[in-house]
Formats: C-alpha cells, sequence, structure tokens
C-alpha cells in the first residue's frame, strides 16, 4: 500500500467527518466478514493491518486462536450510505489477508481473484465481468418466511414497500461505486432481478458481495427481509447469478474477430470451450450450498458466446449461466477465468462432449476434490477446505428427517 494511497484515505476521513472505518474481507463463503476501527487508527491499520480470528472466514484452523491480518485497499474507499439518516458517519475499505508472517492467507477469496487476475495480466489480458442477481423480499412477519408480495414477471408497479425497497438499494450501490443498469421484477413472487453495469472482475465481485450485503440491511431496516437463497420457497423459480465475460488483449477485445462469421474471435471459443469443459468441476463454486441442488439448471447452454450486435457486446462476450446468487464470485471469476485461459494458452478447443453436471452437493465436492482446475486456482489448503464444508452440509442434511417424509411414510409404514 503506497503512502501517497493511504494519505488520501485518511484526507478523505478527515473531510468527510468519518468517525469509523468498517475493514471488510469475503470469507469462503463469499460473506462479509470483518471489523471496524475509528478514524484515527486508519495511520496503524494501513501499516501493520488490523488482526480477526481466522475461524471468521470460515475455516477451521489447527491453531485454536489463529489470527490473520486485514491490510486495507485504498482504492476500495467508500463512505456507507447513512440508511436512517443519523448517527456516525461510517466508511469502509476491502482488505487483503495475509497471516502474521506477513505471507499471503490461503483463506483469503479476494486475494484467489488477484492472483489469477495478474496471471492474465502477465499474458497481457484483462478480464472484466458483468453480473445479474435475483433474491427474493421477505415479508417481516413472524413465522415460516413469505415472499414481501406478488407480481408478475416483468410487471410495473410492485407493491410500495418493495418499489421504496429497491430504489434505496440502488441509490446505495450508486453510492458505493457499483453501477446499475436495470431492475426488474423476476418471475417468482417478490422476486428481483439487478443487473450490475459492466466492470474489471475484481471491482465486480466487489460490487456482487457489496450488492447482498446492502440489499439485507435495508430490507431489515425498513421491518423486511431480502434472501440471496437459491431457492427459499418449494416450486418457486430460484435465484440466479449470470455472469458476462470478456477479456481485452492490450487494449482490444480478445473475443471479437470481425472477420469470423460468427464475430467470435478463435480466443473466444478456445476460452468458451475450455469453461464449458470444465463447467462440472466448476459447481462447487457456482452453486456452493444444498439447496443450490434443489432444481436441475433450465434446459439451455451453460455457456455462450453473445451474437454479435448484441447490446453492448459488439466487442465479444461470454456468457455463464452455471451459477446461482449464493455462489462466492471471488472464487467464480477465478476459477471461469483459468478455465478459459488454460484452453487459450494451448491454442486449444478442448471437446465436452456430455458433460454431466452433479446432481447433489456431495456430487459437485467430490468432483471439486480431484479437480487439478479448482487446485491450482484455490490453492490446496482452501480446496479442502471448502470439500470439506460441503461434505459436512452434505451429511447433516441427509440426517434430518422432513415433514414431507413424515407425510408420506409414517402411517404407511
Amino acid at each position: 500500500m503506497s503512502r501517497k494511497s493511504s494519505d488520501f484515505v485518511r484526507s478523505q476521513a478527515a473531510k468527510s467527518g468519518i468517525g469509523f472505518v468498517q475493514l471488510w474481507v469475503a470469507d469462503v463463503a463469499g460473506r462479509l466478514r470483518g471489523v471496524t476501527v475509528t478514524a484515527g487508527q486508519l495511520e496503524h491499520v494501513f501499516e501493520d493491518g488490523a488482526a480477526m480470528p481466522a475461524s471468521a472466514l470460515g475455516i477451521t484452523s489447527p491453531q485454536r486462536d489463529a489470527q490473520v491480518l486485514l491490510v486495507p485497499d485504498a482504492s476500495s474507499w467508500a463512505v456507507l450510505p447513512r440508511l436512517d439518516g443519523a448517527g456516525a458517519v461510517v466508511a469502509r475499505m476491502f482488505c487483503d489477508v495475509i497471516e502474521p508472517d506477513g505471507t499471503p492467507s490461503p483463506w483469503d477469496s479476494r486475494g484467489v481473484l488477484k492472483r489469477a487476475l495478474g496471471q492474465a495480466t502477465d499474458l497481457g489480458y484483462t478480464f472484466y465481468a458483468g453480473a445479474t442477481l435475483q433474491h427474493y423480499y421477505l415479508d417481516g412477519g413472524a413465522g415460516a418466511p413469505r415472499p414481501l408480495d406478488h407480481g408478475p414477471d416483468h410487471g410495473f408497479g410492485p407493491a410500495p414497500a418493495r418499489q421504496e425497497l429497491v430504489h434505496l438499494t440502488v441509490r446505495a450501490l450508486q453510492q458505493l461505486g457499483a453501477v446499475v443498469n436495470q431492475v426488474a421484477q423476476a418471475a417468482g413472487p417478490a422476486q428481483e432481478t439487478i443487473e450490475l453495469a459492466w466492470a474489471d472482475a475484481l471491482t465486480m465481485a466487489d460490487a456482487i458481495v457489496t450488492h447482498r450485503r446492502v440489499t439485507c440491511d435495508i430490507a431489515r431496516g425498513r421491518g423486511h427481509g431480502a434472501t440471496f437463497m437459491p431457492f427459499p420457497f418449494a416450486g418457486q423459480p430460484g435465484s440466479a447469478l449470470h455472469v458476462t465475460l470478456s477479456l481485452n488483449d492490450g487494449g482490444e477485445p480478445a473475443f471479437w474477430d470481425p472477420v469470423h462469421a460468427t464475430g467470435g474471435s478463435a480466443t473466444a471459443h478456445q476460452f468458451a470451450a475450455g469453461v464449458e469443459a470444465a463447467s462440472a468441476d466448476l459447481s462447487l463454486v457456482a452453486r456452493p450450498t444444498v439447496n443450490s441442488y434443489t432444481a436441475a439448471l433450465p434446459e439451455e447452454p451453460l455457456v455462450y458466446l453473445a451474437p454479435v450486435g448484441a447490446r453492448g457486446e459488439v466487442g465479444g462476450v461470454l456468457h455463464y449461466r452455471g451459477a446461482d446468487a449464493s455462489a462466492n464470485p471471488y472464487l467464480l471469476f477465478a476459477a471461469l477465468l483459468e478455465a478459459g485461459l488454460g484452453a487459450v494458452r494451448v491454442g486449444d478447443t478442448p471437446r465436452s462432449d456430455g458433460v454431466v453436471l452433479p446432481l447433489t452437493l456431495v456430487q459437485a465436492a467430490a468432483l471439486a476434490g480431484r479437480s487439478p482446475l479448482l487446485r491450482q486456482v484455490l490453492g490446496a489448503d482452501l480446496l479442502a477446505a471448502l470439500v470439506a464444508r460441503a461434505h459436512a452440509d452434505g451429511a447433516a442434511y441427509r440426517n434430518q428427517v422432513t415433514a414431507w417424509e413424515l407425510e408420506r411414510y409414517l402411517d404407511v409404514y
């Protein structure tokens, strides 16, 4: 961290009357964690980091009291919206996670993506992404979760309560630097779709975890709820995370070839084939919960290149439709990038005849545990932790007795 950037942050904190700064980091599941420091501690934090238990990152450390250090990324400085118009002025910064000896932490999701982007940069590429997320708004009353309201797919005029939540969320995201292209009612009751504008992949991953945090905070603050759980309601559509990917090579779009009949370059076709061939291995990072496998993915291609002339996509864009809203975007983007670039590096278009996707989280974990791709991208320690968490969740799920089982079998046998 340069002195210039840290000086800029401390200057902005003083000018804006910042009282506290939240230091954000994503745990292995992509949920925001961190600590809060006073503005007066910023110089110390930039120099020495802020300590946090390693267990807060969602892993079990061999050392019971193991600590990690959060080192702020000054470029991510932003003032948090004051949702109630009162209270202290608070800012946030995303952080790198390091071990006490100064080495990178193996549990740093954001660090995984930064390493992958660095390798792409070494090859001359810049990686960009867009994202569309879906979530449900929930009624704040007691009892079982219920949708906040009901409305037609892509209809106008949702219930006033939901419309207010959406507008507040968009304004808050824009204040935090995440540009929103459009919002729309999705197919489920009180389900919303928000499309985030194109950005470099790290900025986009930051925007996705920020979006999930802000959306839920605003809903709770208004006495309601919001969830990015993939399938919160039986028989209703799931909440997806649709991503679009693009590479620039020396400032030029690497996925576009105006001479080719489809407009897609050889690089684009190699990248797409690499992602498609790895799609089964990617399932653990794309759909990381037991609930993710409640329903099969839609009968449509998981990976496809945008047609020439599509909106904003004349430079060549790859669509990936294999993820849901619970995915850790840092790990997902890193794995997608390596899967695609692996094929580009060898100049190959791998065949993916009959890729069979896992039907359960446990199957996804088994595939991931044997995946050289994920071992390379995530590192052996992080991959082992993710696989162990998935197997533990699968075992806990199998050990329950559901209301459906009781109703169907109790009096029959």
